[in-house]
């Protein structure tokens, strides 16, 4: 836990010893850490257990709320500021778990198959129109799925529509922006980003950005129209102006640091923070 006004360390949140934290995404309604782990396996004659998804209070003394188990390989999580579900996704397990609060308790309410595609990551959602819309990166197969919610007042049973679009090879990282209403899409292999319009159902743009991009926020600043993206191979950040789709000049400096993989932006002070894998 770190502070974003000092940038100095709080406090550090124990995970489990047998698993590996693989994503994690703040609940600024409820105040509210998910974590979600991968089983370690200790040997490769070990067999494979799922995953699972922690909740924490992001506040002191950050206590363990719960602990729901999901699939194997849970890859990324996000949480619907509109209807409060926890969705997971999974790398090879390629199903998508709703987890739903019950009382006091979280709960799986359903998996969701994610049909014939390979390497599920990560997650972004549309609540832009009333019910969630869930986009899912798949990675191995240069595609996104789209889950749409359907409810029907004769059963409390929820089902869902799945479609998909072909995008950039290798997408790793999604984000949909509620002011454009567009989700970009970060095409690693193809160093790309892909922008999809769910008004036209199409890619509306692809746009050339650094070699091996990995990582996408935003700006939250109304003014500012920006998404930044960090580009590992060549070291370097893409910065792209929403509101004309078009990219800013590759930024490289000495001070990025190598291989440069997270980013995120901090509206509170205007800083971006980048971590660097090498």
């Amino acid at each position: 836990i770190i502070n974003g006004t000092t940038n100095t360390i709080k406090n550090v949140i124990p995970v489990g010893s047998s698993s590996t934290p693989s994503n994690i995404v703040y609940d600024h309604k409820n105040d509210l850490l998910f974590v979600v782990n991968i089983h370690k396996q200790n040997s490769p004659s070990e067999n494979l257990k799922p995953g699972n998804l922690l909740i924490f209070n992001a506040s002191y003394p950050y206590n363990l709320i719960d602990n729901v188990t999901v699939g194997f390989v849970p890859t990324s999580v996000a949480v619907s500021d509109k209807s409060g579900k926890i969705y997971v996704s999974h790398y090879k397990y390629n199903h998508l778990y709703v987890i739903v609060k019950d009382g006091n308790q979280y709960r799986v309410q359903t998996n969701i198959s994610l049909g014939d595609v390979d390497g599920s990551s990560d997650i972004a959602i549309n609540s832009n129109n009333g019910n969630d819309v869930i986009y899912v990166a798949n990675t191995l197969s240069d595609t996104i799925t789209i889950i749409k919610e359907k409810s029907y007042s004769t059963s409390s049973e929820i089902n869902y529509d799945l479609t998909y679009k072909t995008v950039g090879k290798g997408p790793e990282e999604l984000l949909f922006d509620s002011k454009t209403n567009k989700l970009y899409i970060v095409n690693r292999i193809s160093d790309t980003i892909s922008i999809f319009s769910p008004e036209r159902d199409s890619i509306v743009r692809t746009i050339l950005v650094g070699e091996s991009p990995i990582a996408i926020t935003s700006n939250a600043n109304p003014s500012r129209n920006l998404l930044y993206v960090s580009n590992s191979d060549s070291n370097s950040i893409s910065i792209l102006d929403t509101s004309r789709d078009i990219i800013h000049p590759v930024t490289t400096t000495n001070s990025l640091g190598r291989v440069p993989t997270g980013i995120i932006y901090n509206p509170h002070n205007e800083m971006l923070y980048i971590s660097n894998k090498d």
